[in-house]
C-alpha cells in the first residue's frame, strides 16, 4: 500500500511525498482497502487466508495513517454466505450502518448486512441478498455512491461498469 500527501483533496495530481508499507503494515495478500468515515479504522480483505470469507481491520491511532495501525482482527461471514465469499468485493455506507458483500463465484450474489452498531462487524444481521444477472459473473469490486442509494460493480471480465439501485 502506498500513503501519499495531497496538497489539495482528493487530487492525485498534487501528491506531495509517499511511503511504501509492505507486510509489516497490511501484509502482501491485503486488498480492496477501505476506510471508516474518520480515518481511525482500514477495512480489507486477505487473499493469504483459506478464504475470502472473512473482512479483516485494524485500527489507526492517528487518522488516516497507515504507519499507526495496530493488530489485525477478521470477523468471517462463512456462516451466512457459505462458500461464495466476498472476493467480488465489499462496501460499507457512509454512515457504517450497512455492509454489503459480492461473491465471484459462477453466479454473483450480493449480501447485505446491517451493522447495528455502525462500522462494527461484529453486531452484522444478514438483512437480504440477490442473485445479479450479469452477462459475466466475475466482479472485480463494487463501491457505493455517497448516500447509499446505488452500488457499482466493476467487471473485469468484460470491462464493464454495473449500476444497481438499492431498494
Amino acid at each position: 500500500m502506498i500513503q501519499c500527501g495531497l496538497l489539495k483533496a482528493w487530487d492525485l495530481s498534487t501528491a506531495s511525498s509517499f511511503s511504501f508499507k509492505g507486510t509489516s503494515i497490511l501484509g502482501t495478500t491485503a486488498y480492496k482497502p477501505i476506510f471508516n468515515k474518520d480515518g481511525t479504522r482500514i477495512y480489507y480483505l486477505n487473499s493469504g487466508t483459506a478464504a475470502y470469507d472473512s473482512i479483516w481491520w485494524r485500527d489507526l491511532s492517528d487518522p488516516w495513517d497507515i504507519n499507526t495501525a495496530g493488530s489485525p482482527s477478521a470477523r468471517s461471514f462463512s456462516v451466512e454466505i457459505g462458500s461464495g465469499y466476498f472476493s467480488g468485493g465489499f462496501a460499507i455506507t457512509e454512515d457504517g450502518k450497512y455492509l454489503y458483500g459480492a461473491t465471484a463465484t459462477s453466479t454473483t450474489r450480493v449480501y447485505k448486512f446491517e451493522l447495528t452498531t455502525p462500522w462494527d462487524l461484529s453486531t452484522e444481521v444478514l438483512r437480504s441478498s440477490a442473485y445479479l444477472e450479469l452477462t459475466s459473473p466475475l466482479p472485480a469490486n463494487i463501491t457505493l455512491n455517497r448516500d447509499g442509494s446505488k452500488f457499482f460493480l466493476l467487471d473485469n471480465t468484460n470491462n464493464s461498469i454495473y449500476r444497481f439501485s438499492i431498494t
